[in-house]
């Protein structure tokens, strides 16, 4: 039955009348909740440069450090900034927070973020935080984020953890499918001091993957205190290195202990002092990317983010030697500003990192930024050249045949990146190219010469 009236004004003005006195307050109301929740304004410009990078993280460390009232509600405000850059900051800082319940769902919610860098961080500082729900995220992530970098750092945060359910979880990971989980599953278990993970890991050592066998050798070497056997079967194949641990486990796991090591909270960890102690003494070796990101996760302002050295002055009166085999000073191949990659053609992570560095050139070639490979002592002329004719970088490349490049300049590893100014000067320095780090390179050279 349909009703109608023969004074539609009268109607129409009664219904705004009850607009205005009924609906309007819960429509302001809705309005400032959804204001409340909405993306905070953009609180820099899109690309920051690396100074501003660092000024701004170490201020959000001190605001959750500070245990001020208001200091989540301000640091939610940067976890939901549309700079993806400033959202990973808020992430890393979360990781200070000493389990407050707050950061714990600005994390919660960060880890779902659309950037796998921000991601990555927020897995991290939850690992940190270690309560009771941190199992559930971490475990989450290791399922079911797309991107392989979030799922090999939670797989190293699961063992910051250290309860039964996140060992036997990192158990379990060693016979992943993604070589990164059991690497990172493996070094994780190296700082568990418990018997139980001794028999995964020497399984472990028979991994189809090279740098999984290499970080168990390593972990049960922590583990265990045997410098002699590690020793002994580093060289060997996986299936002997594996039956000489199993022989030696058989006859002392009655009576074995596990090392017990001192831990220090951070910033900064011990393990990412003992893993800087070990870098300075290696003055040879390459860089094991694991170790590193783990290091860099636990000190967010340490070496390896590019920081900006104390002694700025780069040498560059060095001799190297070019692809025909003639001397030159390097001072005399620097145009402008300039990265520089140093390399070694026999190392795995040099080679590893090898398609990242040939995009970066790829993408700053036409934007004023000169590159410059710089091959370690550690190959010969013939080693270098037959690199480059595979590797194909585009970009001229010099032998550091008297190593006299890396001891002037400090670099005892590769690979590693300095970025020099036109004066000469070195802006920043990274060492071992891990995620973390390749993502705030990239966004320093956006800094230095933003795209045309």
């Amino acid at each position: 039955m349909h009703m109608h009236t023969k004074h539609p004004a009268i109607v129409i003005s009664a219904f705004s009348l009850f607009i205005a006195i009924y609906l309007s307050p819960c429509i302001a109301e809705e309005a400032a909740q959804e204001e409340t929740h909405a993306p905070a304004k953009e609180t820099t410009k899109q690309t920051l440069s690396r100074e501003e990078i660092q000024t701004l993280q170490n201020e959000m460390i001190d605001l959750v450090k500070s245990g001020d009232e208001d200091a989540y509600s301000r640091i939610g405000k940067y976890a939901l900034d549309s700079n993806p850059q400033i959202r990973r900051m808020s992430a890393l800082a979360l990781g200070y927070s000493q389990n407050n319940k707050e950061a714990f769902n600005l994390l919660v919610t960060l880890a779902h973020d659309e950037s796998s860098d921000v991601r990555g961080s927020a897995v991290s500082s939850v690992g940190l935080l270690g309560n009771e729900r941190s199992y559930d995220v971490l475990a989450g992530a290791l399922e079911k984020d797309e991107s392989n970098s979030v799922r090999g750092k939670a797989t190293l945060a699961l063992g910051k953890i250290g309860t039964e359910k996140s060992v036997n979880k990192l158990i379990a990971c060693l016979k992943s499918d993604l070589p990164v989980v059991r690497s990172n599953a493996a070094s994780a278990l190296g700082r568990i001091e418990d018997k139980k993970v001794i028999d995964p890991l020497i399984a472990a050592l028979a991994d189809p993957d090279n740098e999984t066998r290499r970080t168990a050798s390593r972990s049960l070497k922590a583990l265990t205190g045997q410098d002699t056997l590690a020793t002994k079967t580093q060289d060997m194949s996986g299936e002997e290195a594996q039956k000489e641990w199993q022989e030696w486990w058989n006859t002392s796991k009655g009576t074995f202990a596990v090392v017990k090591k001192e831990r220090a909270t951070r910033p900064p960890s011990r393990s990412a002092k003992n893993w800087l102690e070990k870098y300075d003494a290696d003055k040879d070796g390459c860089l094991n990317e694991t170790e590193l990101q783990t290091a860099m996760d636990e000190m967010p302002k340490g070496r390896f983010r590019g920081e900006s050295p104390k002694d700025t002055s780069f040498k560059s009166d060095v001799t190297v030697k070019t692809t025909s085999g003639s001397e030159t000073k390097l001072a005399d191949l620097l145009k402008g500003t300039t990265l520089i990659y140093y390399f070694c053609s026999k190392c795995p992570y040099s080679i590893k990192a090898e398609d990242f560095i040939k995009k970066l050139y790829a993408d700053n070639k036409d934007r004023g930024i000169h590159f410059l490979g710089i091959s370690a002592s550690r190959d010969t002329l013939e080693d270098m050249k037959s690199y480059l004719a595979k590797a194909k970088f585009g970009f001229p490349v010099v032998l550091d045949e008297k190593k006299e490049f890396a001891t002037r300049n400090g670099l005892s590893g590769t690979p590693a990146v300095l970025v020099i100014d036109k004066d000469k000067k070195t802006i920043s320095s990274y060492r071992g190219l891990a995620d973390d780090t390749r993502s705030q390179l990239s966004h320093e050279l956006t800094a230095l010469a933003p795209p045309k």
